[in-house]
């Protein structure tokens, strides 16, 4: 059988696979409390060895992210959401600015620390939850601009941990629709967003297929996503 590759493999080197959907998208305690929990055994990937370094401050501040979003951000977000009446733009605003102020300051203490920029989108993609927040909030009161910026934030953390997922290829489909509707995207812009959606679709769906039959399916992904 063929298998396709998302990154390097040298040599002897050993080809894993991952055994997580979302929970790839927490911490590190998460994630292993996962598989501990679904499959038995307490992981040694690079990424989860790489994250028992970081300092105990920052891996707190983003269990205190993650937190905050299961408890707080995402429950308020989907309440106002589906209110009948409609959403209430300055409560979404509110949420918003909390979440922000919280990556905010996960970016400050990511520099601080001097993680390598490799490393640092991984850790971004512990927290994707409060990314995807501020994303989704931008969408729902129309900023286009905004949530051009944010949806691009959320496709570069989950690239970093599961390229060729249906999230990659979701994301990439949504900023490429909203990146379309942005006032002043230039034409530069706009190719870049439509070959980010393009590798995304190839990288799940075989790079064999012809770009009209990716195309179809990222049409496809447009009416059932954005």
């Amino acid at each position: 059988p063929i298998m396709p590759l998302f990154s390097y493999c040298g040599p002897g080197e050993e080809v894993t696979i991952s055994y997580l959907g979302a929970p790839q998208l927490l911490p590190l305690d998460g994630r292993r409390e996962a598989l501990s929990t679904a499959f038995g055994f307490n992981c040694g990937c690079p990424r989860c060895r790489a994250e028992e370094d970081i300092p105990n401050s920052l891996a707190d501040l983003m269990e205190d992210i993650v937190t905050r979003v299961s408890q707080s951000f995402a429950p308020r977000l989907k309440k106002f959401l589906s209110s009948s009446g409609g959403c209430d733009t300055q409560e979404l605003t509110v949420i918003r600015t909390q979440a922000g102020a919280m990556m905010t300051t996960l970016y400050q203490q990511l520099r601080r620390h001097m993680i390598h920029p490799s490393m640092r989108q991984q850790l971004l993609a512990s927290c994707f939850s409060c990314l995807e927040v501020i994303a989704d909030i931008d969408m729902a009161v129309g900023d286009h601009s905004a949530a051009a910026v944010s949806l691009s934030r959320c496709l570069t953390a989950a690239v970093a941990v599961t390229p060729g997922s249906d999230l990659h290829v979701i994301l990439a489909s949504k900023h490429e629709a909203v990146q379309q509707q942005v006032p002043s995207t230039g034409v530069a812009q706009i190719a870049a967003a439509h070959q980010t959606c393009v590798e995304a679709h190839r990288l799940r769906y075989g790079r064999h297929m012809a770009e009209e039959v990716l195309m179809q399916l990222a049409e496809l992904n447009r009416s059932l996503y954005v």
